[in-house]
């Protein structure tokens, strides 16, 4: 089946509207033809009629049977994740367009990927390496991208892999169409996520990290490159959850890289996995061997899509009998030929010319020249006559005055104003069961996450805040367990950012105020995309014998900016309550 955005491993073979007629959704999203069902909705084919582009539009379904409660919060969680994975910008992630409610339940708008699931693909046999390191640093890029905004996906799996008919790899479905929830089972005993990928202390309950998704990723390209999933997939889910928290990690066939990443990544203990950036640096040379070619390009077109309603008139209208939903793949038709000549002209005979017998006398020479001498007299006489009247009678003189040259100063080329800042006043929960609170300015449009990490095995809290196209950021995170050794924090805070980035570059250090500030660049992206360039300014700051940090990040060619407009500003406004 060719896929969108959101496919599910229980996805309905093929496109069916025999029972969901097409419809308008949210005043705009016209629905076409039902590309996909799962537990948790139905993914449709569909057409934005106010922006005239094509889409796949997911409706969430809660479940039946469930306390009203628990679906309210099943709304508002699908709600507020896609909202944040909004912010996410990366060629690896199928991008999110729009959230709305219909009839009170969730819609969700997102990009239209002609595709099909890395599960429907695995169906044909199981991968060759080039193509599992095109699927692993592809899915370690976009996992990378979402834990730096603080996202972390839980239910990385095949089929929430794309791969698209032009080769390309996407990660869909961040919590969008499963029931998006922090724990394994609800109260009514659903299975939330996906058992047999799912991460040990996911499946046993503990708290989710980003490392969970490491799991996910190895479990998929174990699958992937096996031929089936580490675990039953299809047996009693209480059975596999207990065979992955109590069970022995099975250990892929084979030898060299492949199996050798996989079983890095599916180590129980989260903090025992290979970082992503590892991933990418020993997958990468797979992917770029010329022999090992991944995915081709598929071989079916894509779906028939849905066009915009025909405007009431055209200059140029298509003929009736094109059915074609979006821009067809037909040759173009050549120009039509050229008209035969249309034959001889009104001065031009057919045959031989017509020579006329009269006798021509030759006109004098001096004549001649004398008729054009008074023609051009004339012809300036009366100019200058015109000229004289038409200025005696505006009253002006009859000759113009000389303009004067005025002086016209260089033009002083404006700059942006520099973001305006709101103060916050944020109050956090830390590792150590206290709260801690500060304020700080941030632009009022930013938005705000919270997650926990563990730095040189010290749990930490970090709050994050993010521009609104995802490009900027500005951190703040508090360290309780600090034990006064900055220098060799420092260390072990960079090692922890190399492994969400593809390269980490430390620029300078410099003592501020007895405070240590650091400058470092990071590049993003995958082999195949375009990379991009990041630049970090890190502060450690002690108040009261704790460590705090703060971070602001910013496109490296916004740098110059992001110090004088954010961390000069940000950083001195920090204030511990």
């Amino acid at each position: 089946m060719d896929n969108v955005a959101v496919p599910t491993s229980e996805s309905i073979p093929g496109p069916n509207t025999g029972d969901l007629p097409p419809r308008l959704v949210v005043g705009r999203y016209r629905l076409d033809a039902v590309l996909g069902r799962g537990a948790m909705g139905t993914v449709w084919s569909g057409y934005d009629e106010v922006l005239g582009r094509s889409v796949a539009v997911k409706e969430v379904l809660v479940p039946p049977g469930i306390p009203e409660a628990e679906a309210d919060a099943v709304r508002a969680r699908t709600l507020r994740e896609a909202r944040a994975i909004a912010m996410l910008s990366h060629p690896n992630v199928v991008t999110l367009y729009d959230v709305a409610r219909q009839d009170g339940e969730p819609i969700v708008v997102m990009e239209y990927v002609a595709s099909r699931s890395l599960a429907e693909v695995m169906r044909e046999g199981p991968l060759t390496p080039g193509q599992a390191a095109t699927v692993g640093i592809s899915v370690a890029a976009a996992l990378a991208a979402a834990h730096a905004a603080g996202i972390t996906h839980r239910d990385v799996k095949p089929g929430n892999v794309l791969v698209g008919h032009d080769g390309g790899v996407k990660l869909t479905d961040f919590g969008i169409a499963r029931n998006p929830a922090d724990v394994t089972l609800t109260g009514t005993g659903l299975m939330l996520g996906s058992p047999a990928y799912m991460a040990p202390e996911v499946a046993s309950g503990r708290p989710v990290s980003p490392a969970a998704d490491l799991w996910g990723l190895g479990a998929t390209l174990f699958a992937a490159t096996q031929g089936h999933p580490p675990y039953d997939e299809y047996g009693d889910p209480v059975d596999t959850v207990a065979a992955v928290v109590h069970g022995d990690v099975p250990s892929p066939g084979g030898s060299g890289v492949i199996p050798d990443v996989i079983s890095a990544l599916m180590v129980k203990e989260p903090n025992g996995r290979m970082p992503l950036h590892e991933v990418h640096r020993l997958l990468r040379p797979l992917a770029r061997d010329p022999a090992r070619a991944p995915f081709p390009a598929a071989a079916s077109a894509p779906p028939v899509r849905p066009s915009p309603p025909p405007p009431a008139a055209t200059l140029n209208p298509e003929p009736r009998h094109r059915t074609a939903r979006h821009p067809t793949t037909e040759p173009k038709s050549s120009p039509a030929p050229l008209a035969p000549a249309p034959g001889p002209l009104p001065w031009q005979t057919a045959g031989r010319p017509r020579v006329s017998h009269a006798r021509v006398r030759p006109r004098p020479i001096g004549a001649v020249v004398l008729l054009y001498v008074l023609a051009a007299v004339l012809l300036v006489g009366t100019a200058v006559a015109g000229f004289v009247a038409t200025r005696t009678t505006a009253g002006a003189p009859i000759l113009p005055a000389s303009p004067s040259v005025t002086a016209i100063a260089p033009s002083t080329p404006t700059q942006d104003p520099p973001p305006v800042l709101e103060r916050r006043r944020i109050t956090i929960d830390t590792p150590d069961e206290s709260q801690a609170a500060f304020t700080v300015v941030i632009p009022p449009d930013w938005s705000q996450f919270g997650e926990r990490r563990t730095i040189a095995d010290e749990p930490t809290t970090v709050v994050r805040f993010v521009s609104p196209d995802g490009s900027e950021a500005i951190a703040v995170e508090s360290v309780p367990g600090y034990d006064g050794e900055r220098r060799s924090f420092l260390n072990a805070y960079l090692a922890t950012i190399s492994e969400s980035v593809t390269e980490l570059f430390e620029v300078g250090q410099e003592r501020i105020d007895s405070q240590l500030e650091v400058t470092y660049r990071t590049v993003e992206g995958s082999e195949g995309d375009t990379e991009q360039l990041r630049t970090s300014f890190l502060r450690l700051q002690e108040v009261d014998s704790q460590l705090w940090t703060l971070q602001v990040t910013v496109p490296t060619q916004r740098e110059e900016a992001g110090r004088t407009e954010l961390f000069d500003r940000v950083v001195p406004s920090f204030t511990v309550l």
